[in-house]
């Protein structure tokens, strides 16, 4: 990371259905995540030239199964982070507001919770 200017990457959560990155580099707004930050993803010039698709099956509104695979709720989500993420699907690059008043920015890596809302919204519609 040192070596493309990236400097020091502070996790600040590393949780099952996503994580956040800060670090040095990426207090400025202008200045493009490096892939060197991004562990559950694919840049969209790495993802696959061929599109995937999964079918999420819904019990009352909540994720059950995977291509007709019936899953407990933890290997559904790190399922969905790897068939997502390697499609480059989840990554969010954002300015936040910050209760002190300064503005922070954040870049989130969510692929399996960027699907499910999406097929939850679909669901709904």
């Amino acid at each position: 990371a040192g070596k493309h200017g990236v400097g020091r990457i502070d996790l600040l959560e590393n949780r099952l259905v996503g994580r956040s990155i800060e670090c040095g580099v990426l207090e400025d707004p202008w200045v493009e995540p490096p892939e060197e930050v991004f562990a559950w993803t694919n840049s969209p010039g790495d993802a696959p030239n061929v599109p995937g698709y999964v079918e999420i099956g819904f019990k009352q509104g909540i994720p059950v199964t995977i291509d007709g695979q019936e899953m407990d709720g933890v290997s559904l989500i790190q399922r969905l982070n790897e068939l997502a993420g390697k499609h480059g699907v989840g990554r969010i690059d954002l300015l936040e507001n910050r209760l002190v008043g300064i503005k922070s920015r954040e870049i989130y890596e969510a692929p399996a919770a960027t699907v499910l809302l999406q097929a939850h919204q679909a669901l709904e519609a």
